[in-house]
């Protein structure tokens, strides 16, 4: 049984690495553009970070729903069905060409938000022109998503690693030249970051069409499927809900904060920043748990499918551990590389001691909804990511806050305590369906 667990894991990892790395890749790419933003000026840096915020609702959407295409490919691979490979992916061409005529003009209108909100003249037509040049990069996007999510369902991930080694490249020297005004080209600062990003995901669009194309054993057609497009829609809305709850709850958290104390918005920040850089790790590994299960049920192997994501569960959890660790240990070093305030260091401190608490259950979560969407399981899982983050860990991070001494770290304990029922619900989820047989 060890032997087999072991197998498992080491063949989840081989398919899971690049993932990983691809991951870590693109956070990457955000950290240049803050750092590089933040030779502009304050009012530069507070445009893109709001400009971006008003982005990333709508592109996590887009992403959410198009994740669908993976477990579906995966299943079709693991059944041997190459037709049915090509006809998951012409439906979701299709489909992502409808979200880029939606997310486009969204994306355009979401700078509206920021006059309503009452933000700073100067700060909010700075963000709505940042916001609005990256509108440009939706229908790329919506284009690369389904090719992406064809590649991983397939189990080819190392050219999606690839591809955003190139785009950090592309991204850095886009920022350079755009931002500052070299080359001859006009200095466009905080704008020429947007345009950078824009370019780059166009680029990663040519490359992945590149490679999936290439050999010309998949094309597409004409033919719209309306049949694969609701069954895309089926899985992927709830995986896009699933998302926007969670993203949404560390949104909240953040909005409560602000209501604390500069200060603790600050440390916040600090810790967020460096949670979801360790977040990558099983993030990636549950994009592969996902196609380790699909590539199962397809095949007819349940038991396997059920081992399997069993394992997942199991690594993404224990790799958690590993960073919980490194957390608790170094958490003042940590804050101490984001500001060289005394305070926020020391409040960044705690609230990383509080995050080292919360990795476990944050791998375990991810890694149970990976192979619960390797089964095509993903309403019920969103209903129970509902329920742990608004019902239980919001309202516990709130009366924690404000209810007792504790202020910030108390926010922090409401997170650690709706991640932890978030872990529990999924891991019971995937027992329950996976030992009966419930894979649809």
């Amino acid at each position: 049984m060890l032997n087999q667990l072991a197998c498992e894991a080491r063949a989840l990892l081989r398919l899971g690495a690049p993932l990983v790395a691809a991951q870590l890749v693109q956070v990457g790419m955000a950290v240049t553009d803050v750092l590089m933003v933040g030779r502009l000026g304050g009012l530069e840096l507070a445009a893109v970070g709001l400009g971006a915020s008003l982005w990333m609702p709508i592109m996590l959407g887009c992403t959410g729903l198009m994740m669908a295409v993976s477990p579906m490919v995966a299943r079709a691979r693991g059944a041997g069905q190459a037709d049915r490979v090509a006809a998951v992916l012409n439906a979701a061409m299709w489909l992502a060409l409808g979200l880029a005529l939606l997310a486009t003009p969204a994306v355009h209108e979401v700078n509206r938000l920021l006059a309503w909100a009452g933000v700073d003249p100067l700060v909010q037509d700075l963000a709505g022109r940042y916001a609005q040049t990256l509108a440009w990069s939706m229908p790329a996007l919506c284009l690369y998503l389904p090719l992406r999510f064809l590649c991983e369902g397939l189990g080819h991930t190392r050219p999606i690693m690839f591809i955003q080694i190139v785009a950090l490249l592309v991204n850095g020297v886009g920022n350079y030249v755009l931002m500052f005004g070299h080359l001859g080209l006009p200095r466009l600062g905080a704008i020429g970051a947007a345009w950078s990003t824009v370019i780059v995901i166009w680029l990663n669009l040519a490359l992945v069409m590149f490679y999936v194309f290439r050999t010309g054993r998949l094309r597409l057609s004409r033919r719209f499927d309306l049949k694969a497009q609701l069954e895309l829609v089926k899985i992927g809305l709830p995986i896009a809900g699933a998302t926007l709850l969670e993203t949404g709850l560390f949104s909240a958290v953040a909005l409560l904060m602000g209501r604390i104390s500069t200060l603790a918005v600050a440390a916040h920040q600090v810790a967020l920043n460096f949670a979801a850089l360790t977040f990558m790790v099983p993030l990636g590994l549950s994009m592969a748990v996902t196609v380790r299960v699909g590539h199962a049920v397809g095949a007819e192997r349940l038991p396997e499918a059920r081992s399997r994501g069993f394992a997942g569960i199991g690594v993404t959890g224990l790799v958690m551990v590993f960073a919980a660790a490194a957390i608790w240990v170094f958490a003042g070093d940590i804050a101490q590389l984001y500001s060289s305030d005394a305070g926020v260091v020391d409040l960044a401190r705690q609230l990383l001691m509080v995050a080292a608490l919360f990795q476990v259950s944050d791998g375990i979560q991810v890694g149970a909804l990976g192979a619960l969407r390797g089964l095509h399981d993903t309403f019920l899982p969103m209903l129970n990511t509902l329920v742990a983050y608004w019902l239980v860990g919001l309202p516990c991070a709130y009366w924690l806050a404000f209810r007792t001494p504790l202020g910030a770290v108390g926010l922090w304990m409401g997170l650690t305590l709706g991640l932890s029922v978030a872990a529990a619900l999924l891991v019971l989820r995937f027992r329950r369906i996976s030992n009966h047989g419930a894979a649809r």
